[in-house]
């Protein structure tokens, strides 16, 4: 053989090779990678009636790359199943079940790939009811009436007398009764039960989240629904198909519920969204300010001592009648901002911030429930949720503040003191509910 036509061989080879690889790689994709299928119940019809000990056959169409076989469940557990010669693309099957236990269940057919992929259940409704009762044949007695006895009479013996003897006439035997037949009555079918069927099952109604913030979304997510004729989802949903989701984006905490409609009645599932919402709120500038040890008050905000030596505390009034009948799940008081001169942590032993109640201007030493233990630095933010919710829940219209030292002043002729520039005083946000 030439040089040439080795070459040409071999070229061949590595082609039909590499077609077949390529064969290979497609197959594979095709029939191990297939996508979800999807399956149909095409008889019987939903709410179907059989009688107990009787073969139902479920039909089913499924549909998808490379089908395997599809499966029959009848109340969670797996009844029959019918595999295909090969994965087809669409594969029809005829699967039986022989009808047991009066009442309603639910069977399902679920299809099956190649690759190991499920398709959502295809669900149908069947209503087993009972045997029909035989008919009982009843028994006819015909009793005879009693038939009397003929009295027999006695002939009389002739004595001689004269005028000659007379003969006497015989009596004639009394009839014989004839028998009364008893009426035959005519036998009764007995009615054949009818199994009523039971009002609709829903699986699941569920959100997911339950909890979001104003502008969020939440998924409603909901099972398969047997036994109904349509499904409804109020807040402007409408009729929807089983089981499916929907995303939803409620402004205000909303409870949505699901109504299931057959022929067996009614049946609701609810599930609620709870929206949260956040405010943050300045303090009332004409109710917050400074209020100075020898007297006087302004509307700057400083916590301290000056160079004379004299002390002042701040105060701070929040507006919260927006928030009556609101339930408060989370409340902090940002405090960053401030500017610091000397060093009034360690001079004026520590920062109290304490909750209290006042008329402005408010006075000097109005008495406080304080809200954290003395701080040695300025935190950024403290947590004060419990106080803002005990406020909110009395319906106080006002949540107030006051700032001070563990001492008035250091008597060391500096100012050792915090305060925040005009427009910059701490801020109260708030997370609430409605």
């Amino acid at each position: 053989m030439s040089a040439q036509w080795k070459w040409v061989i071999g070229i061949v080879s590595i082609v039909v090779v590499l077609a077949l690889l390529a064969c290979g790689i497609f197959f594979a994709w095709r029939y191990l990678f297939a996508g979800k299928p999807s399956v149909v119940t095409t008889a019987p019809p939903s709410n179907y009636q059989a009688v107990e000990g009787d073969e139902v056959i479920v039909e089913a169409r499924a549909t998808g790359r490379s089908i395997a076989r599809v499966e029959l469940w009848v109340d969670d557990g797996l009844v029959d199943t019918a595999s295909s010669p090969s994965p087809q693309d669409a594969f029809s099957a005829a699967l039986t079940w022989q009808a047991s236990g009066v009442g309603s269940h639910i069977a399902e057919v679920k299809a099956h790939t190649l690759g190991g992929k499920e398709s959502d259940p295809a669900g149908v409704i069947i209503i087993v009811i009972p045997a029909e009762v035989a008919e009982a044949t009843p028994t006819i007695t015909v009793e005879p009436s009693e038939t009397p006895t003929p009295t027999p009479t006695t002939s009389p013996t002739a004595t001689p007398t004269s005028p000659p003897e007379a003969t006497p006439t015989p009596t004639s035997p009394a009839p014989t009764a004839t028998p009364t037949e008893t009426p035959t009555p005519e036998p009764t079918d007995t009615p054949t039960p009818t199994a009523t069927p039971g009002p609709p099952v829903i699986e699941s109604f569920t959100a997911d989240p339950e909890t979001i913030t104003e502008g969020d979304s939440s998924t409603l997510s909901w099972g398969f629904v047997s036994g109904a004729t349509s499904v409804e989802i109020d807040q402007g949903i409408g009729g929807v198909g089983t089981p499916d989701s929907t995303v939803v984006s409620p402004a205000t905490t909303t409870t949505y519920t699901m109504t299931a409609v057959g022929a067996g009645g009614t049946t609701t599932a609810s599930v609620t969204v709870t929206v949260k919402h956040i405010v943050t709120l300045n303090d009332v500038p004409s109710e917050s300010g400074q209020v100075v040890e020898t007297g006087g008050s302004g509307p700057s905000l400083y916590v301290g001592d000056s160079v004379g030596n004299v002390g002042s505390r701040g105060y701070m009034s929040f507006d919260i009648s927006s928030l009556a009948g609101k339930t408060v799940t989370k409340a902090k008081l940002k405090l960053a901002g401030a500017d610091i001169d000397g060093d009034p942590f360690a001079e004026l032993d520590g920062l109290w911030i304490g909750r209290t109640s006042y008329t402005w201007p408010a006075p000097y030493n109005a008495g406080i429930t304080p809200m954290t233990d003395k701080k040695y630095s300025l935190p950024g933010q403290i947590t004060i949720t419990s106080f803002v919710a005990l406020e909110v829940s009395a319906g106080a219209p006002r949540f107030q503040v006051r700032l001070h030292f563990g001492k008035d002043t250091d008597n060391g002729g500096d100012q050792d003191r915090l305060w925040w520039p005009s427009g910059g005083h701490p801020t109260l946000i708030i997370t609430y509910t409605d």
